[in-house]
């Protein structure tokens, strides 16, 4: 069969959107239905939601109970285009497009892996419409080519062996973490200032008017980069400079296994560096005194969480070099745990340093599989 440029409404059942239960009615949030945000699209598979609701809810209700293997995609707001695949029977709420996939006539993995292939000019719509929204219209409107079924679910096989990989490195990281946290939690602590523990750095920026200074080897954090990293490491920056660039800067490279805290946009988000990099002012870096970074991460974090659930929002309204005197963290008293964190640490960091080699590979290989210049054998799959 050969393939056909056909639209997402051409090759689904059923093209919708989902909507939220009255607020007013606290029973209609104390169910057990899965009950899907935006904010809970990940680009992967969701298999649960922050919030449920009763059935009573959905008969009240614009929310429709929407089948296992649904692909979602955001429509409003920072995360449009965003894109998920459901694991169980969910609804959703209205920013939510849900896009039930005729198996006659495609492969949900497929159009998943189209749409994903295609969210720059899918943004782009967003971004040149009058509310910066999607709608259902314009994404039933999308045209992608369509090889036969078979290829699709090969395509999607091969593309999907990475994504799996990709999970299973991210739920193993998520269980470390947790495992960590449980451990400090579990030891008894001391009250220190964060400036006792820990000597604050701050970055800086090279001149932009000089292009020798950027896309250079070393890589160079933002806030951005600091807030968006995932499993408590920068592996990747969206920006490099060169070295002659951080020597003629106020930007510095602080070592792997630095503490990096933001002090500007979202303020207060903490990872450490994967490697030796630089970073920008809106960050400072915080270099451990006389105790490993992995246990002072450990309290950091804590510390700023209950700053947060506290509701003193005064501390992080402007960081400075004054902040960490103001900051109080919990310091396990005993160093005996500091070996375990360090090394569940470097575990973390290899699994999201393959997580990131496999993101390469898997976009890498995407609009060469949905184009066809490279062909899939579908025999091959199927074995």
């Amino acid at each position: 069969m050969t393939s056909q440029i056909l639209t997402v409404d051409d090759v689904c059942l059923r093209v919708t959107s989902g909507g939220t239960p009255s607020r007013r009615i606290s029973d209609y949030f104390e169910g057990a239905i899965p009950w899907l945000k935006t904010q809970e699209l990940r680009d992967s598979w969701v298999y649960e939601t922050e919030e449920h609701i009763t059935q009573t809810a959905v008969e009240n209700s614009s929310a429709k109970l929407l089948p296992a293997n649904t692909v979602m995609m955001a429509m409003y707001g920072a995360t449009v285009g965003k894109l998920a695949i459901l694991g169980a029977e969910m609804t959703c709420n209205q920013a939510a497009c849900a896009m039930i996939v005729d198996p006659n006539k495609a492969d949900y993995r497929y159009l998943y892996y189209a749409l994903l292939n295609d969210r720059s000019r899918i943004i782009d719509r967003a971004n040149g419409a009058a509310q910066q929204n999607l709608s259902a219209r314009t994404i039933k409107a999308l045209e992608y080519r369509f090889p036969s079924v078979e290829e699709q679910r090969a395509i999607a096989a091969t593309l999907g062996a990475l994504d799996d990989k990709i999970e299973s490195n991210r739920r193993a990281v998520e269980v470390s973490r947790e495992l960590m946290r449980a451990h400090y939690e579990a030891v008894e602590k001391s009250l220190v200032r964060a400036s006792e523990v820990l000597k604050p750095i701050l970055g800086g920026t090279p001149k932009r008017s000089l292009p020798e200074y950027w896309r250079g080897g070393v890589k160079w954090a933002s806030a951005k980069d600091i807030a968006s990293a995932s499993g408590g490491f920068v592996v990747e920056t969206a920006e490099t400079v060169s070295e002659e660039g951080v020597r003629n800067s106020a930007a510095k490279i602080l070592p792997k296994g630095t503490i990096v805290m933001t002090a500007r946009g979202t303020v207060g988000a903490l990872a450490r560096l994967a490697e030796p990099m630089a970073f920008n002012q809106s960050c400072y870096g915080l270099q451990a005194i006389d105790r490993n970074e992995a246990s002072l991460f450990l309290a950091l974090e804590a510390a700023v969480a209950r700053i947060k659930d506290a509701g003193h929002g005064t501390v992080f309204n402007t960081v400075n070099m004054a902040t960490f005197d103001q900051i109080e963290i919990e310091v396990p008293t005993s160093r005996r745990l500091d070996n375990l964190f360090q090394e569940m640490s470097a575990i973390v960091l290899q699994r999201l340093k393959e997580n990131a080699r496999l993101a390469v590979l898997r976009d890498t290989l995407l609009p060469e599989l949905l184009s066809g210049r490279i062909r899939v054998q579908v025999e091959e799959a199927a074995a």
